[in-house]
């Protein structure tokens, strides 16, 4: 299951200045990390992890994609889910430098969370891609969250064609 929260540019690199949950409220920050939890464990096929997709959009239509991995029936699943969105900052501004022109021809891209970290996955344009060493290494096993395994099993890292404004990020 994923579950989806979209985010305007234009909103998000202000909010997430200050921290996405604090801005959101305590209380209805703790519901809504709660509810996904409590959701995703009654779900059909409730043993598979679930995905938080974090969607920034700019106006001109450029994506940022956040996915955090959650083993949904885990007991540290809402305090995982909080901390990730709580340290999303990062990536808005990421959202907030292609928005503002800084980063030409890229589409979109993609961070996970993992190990208290947001790790750049891979970013598209209409010319080429780039796959992280990270994400070539790290990769979600479709299997946890489909129920069945990826059709292709290599990924091969690329070379970006240009510098990237990129959050602090594992290289490898």
């Amino acid at each position: 299951m994923i579950w989806l929260i979209t985010v305007p540019v234009a909103w998000g690199v202000t909010q997430f200045a200050g921290g996405f949950l604090q801005r959101l409220g305590e209380s209805t920050a703790e519901n809504l990390a709660t509810w996904i939890a409590t959701a995703g464990s009654r779900a059909k096929d409730s043993h598979r992890e679930n995905l938080v997709h974090v969607r920034f959009e700019t106006p001109g239509g450029m994506v940022v994609s956040a996915y955090v991995p959650l083993a949904i029936n885990s007991a540290a699943a809402v305090a995982e889910l909080r901390e990730a969105l709580e340290n999303l900052g990062p990536v808005a501004q990421f959202a907030g430098a292609m928005a503002a022109g800084e980063v030409p021809d890229v589409a979109l891209s993609a961070f996970f969370y993992s190990a208290d970290t947001w790790n750049l996955g891979w970013w598209a344009s209409p010319g080429q891609v780039y796959i992280s060493p990270w994400f070539s290494k790290n990769y979600p096993d479709p299997q946890r969250f489909l129920g069945h395994p990826a059709l292709a099993d290599v990924i091969e890292p690329s070379t970006p064609q240009q510098d990237l404004p990129l959050p602090p990020h594992e290289s490898g």
